[in-house]
């Protein structure tokens, strides 16, 4: 199930990590009381409209006696008419708030009569599990098993199950790790507590969607901004409290998936996809384009490629010191999953890199489907991005006839022009020593040094992972300070990736103070 949720400025970080540990605590000293307790939370958000309501029937039933026991009837019919206008914006808001709707999921619906091996799992699960009925499974472009249970009537009632099953998942894991891996989600639906926990889940996405819904309008007349003051105030106490609720589902569901598939099947497959997540994002899509530079069209396609590329990549994703890495991380207190650590020692499995699959869960449970949807995706794929493909293959194409151009000539023969594009040209084309060498030249021209000049310096220093890259932006924003806001976003990205988000804020607040400003 989506499981991040973002709460609001009404509670610093460090107070909602308290109250959110103060809650685990109570979880684990009665369960049952604090069930009860998560209940009552969750209907905080029903409190407001109830209220609402209750204020235009308080209206009608006002305006009917006035009109019922006094004689001057032309100033009631007035005055009831004025308290009519009055209710309907606070009507129509209500009803749009209660009725909010969540867009289903995206991505190929597949049926049983595609797909009767997979529906046929399907359905020992369900049956197992004492689950619900999936109404739709999707096959969509991610890396991960998902459940959503929407509602069908907003906060009135009524759901729909929806089970996602990410393409590149399916082309990695092993059967019984897919199945592991669905068998968790299934697991959320059921539970110890079933139908319970479920609306709890239901819950948490409608005051997601109903507070990212009011915040987005709360200009736009009085009720609106009540209701977003509302919202905001109780959000942080809402989430926490179906927080640690939704983390102790996780764990629930994982061991459900561990006694119907296997403890160490659910293990491997967390384990592949948390190793392998990485990989796809970082290395096999960055190669994948990267062909761009040399080709107007690809020499293979992504997803037919999956497949063999997890194979013979495997030594790239499959290290003990990738692996060491994801175990040093912590559980998110904003993410309701746990982290691979505590996944792992709660299902009793050690810590192992998963070996390479003979056969792919998208052969298995999907069959001669597998082929289809491979070229559907493809083809989608290609649609999309064919255009910035060769865009850029002819941008790049032209490029290396221009950097011929300017590289026959003697660096003292090129205008000042001609040396910022020859940079930025031996730049793009990874020659970075030799940019350098062309932006030192180019600084000691007439009219330096230049802010642009500086500007890719310190692109280029910090892409070599040097922090004096840092120092050049700071001079490029000293000598175009139409750069700063440009060169504040490079270094702050810069220093977040490599020493954390408060280096980041402490250099912002330093080197470029509006900006540190701007961003609170």
């Amino acid at each position: 199930m989506p499981s991040s949720f973002v709460h609001t400025a009404a509670m610093f970080d460090t107070d909602y990590e308290d109250l959110v540990h103060r809650l685990e605590s109570d979880a684990r000293r009665n369960p049952g009381s604090f069930k009860l307790k998560v209940l009552l939370v969750s209907m905080s958000a029903y409190l407001l409209l109830g209220l609402s309501l209750l204020l235009i029937v308080a209206i009608g039933w006002f305006a009917v006696w006035m009109i019922e026991n006094q004689h001057m009837i032309i100033r009631m019919v007035e005055l009831l008419l004025l308290l009519v206008a009055a209710s309907i914006p606070v009507l129509f808001i209500t009803v749009r708030m209660a009725l909010i709707r969540l867009d289903a999921p995206k991505g190929i619906e597949i049926t049983r009569k595609e797909a009767p091996r997979l529906f046929k799992l399907l359905d020992k699960l369900r049956s197992k599990l004492k689950a619900p009925h999936i109404h739709r499974v999707v096959i969509d472009n991610s890396m991960s098993a998902t459940v959503f249970q929407l509602p069908r009537l907003g906060l009135f009632g009524g759901h729909s199950n929806h089970l996602v099953l990410g393409l590149p998942l399916l082309l990695a894991c092993t059967p019984k790790e897919m199945l592991a891996l669905i068998a968790h989600e299934y697991g959320l639906l059921a539970g110890k507590h079933g139908s319970a926990d479920a609306w709890v889940y239901r819950q948490r996405l409608m005051f997601n969607a109903l507070q990212e819904r009011v915040d987005g309008n709360r200009e736009d007349n009085f009720i609106n901004g009540l209701m977003a003051n509302w919202l905001n105030r109780i959000a942080p106490y809402f989430n926490a409290h179906t927080f640690v609720l939704a983390r102790q589902n996780e764990y629930e569901a994982d061991a459900a998936a561990a006694h119907l598939i296997g403890a160490q099947h659910l293990a491997n497959g967390l384990t592949r996809a948390a190793l392998m997540s990485p990989w796809l994002e970082d290395t096999f899509w960055p190669k994948l384009y990267a062909q761009a530079d040399d080709r107007a069209t690809p020499a293979f396609m992504p997803h037919a490629a999956m497949k063999k590329a997890f194979t013979m990549s495997r030594e790239q994703w499959a290290l003990q010191a990738r692996l060491d890495e994801l175990l040093l991380q912590n559980s998110d207190l904003h993410d309701t999953h746990p982290c691979l650590r505590d996944r792992l020692r709660a299902l009793g499995q050690p810590a192992r890199l998963p070996e390479a699959a003979p056969r792919t869960a998208a052969e298995d449970l999907l069959g001669e489907l597998c082929t289809r949807l491979i070229n559907k995706y493809d083809l989608k794929w290609w649609e999309d991005e064919r255009a910035n493909w060769q865009k850029h293959h002819h941008t790049r194409r032209t490029g290396k006839t221009r950097l011929a151009e300017l590289t026959q000539q003697p660096l003292d023969n090129l205008d000042v022009m001609a040396l910022h594009e020859l940079a930025q040209l031996e730049a793009e084309h990874g020659h970075s020593s030799r940019a350098k060498a062309v932006l030192a030249h180019l600084q000691q021209c007439a009219g330096g040094p230049f802010g642009k000049a500086s500007l890719l310096h310190g692109r280029i220093l910090l892409a070599e992972k040097n922090g004096n890259g840092l120092d050049k932006l700071q001079e490029a924003a000293y000598l175009m300070p139409e750069l700063s806001e440009q060169c504040a976003q490079l270094g702050f990205d810069y220093l977040a990736r490599t020493e954390g988000d408060l280096a980041a804020e402490s250099w912002l607040k330093r080197v470029f103070p509006r900006m540190a400003l701007a961003r609170q």
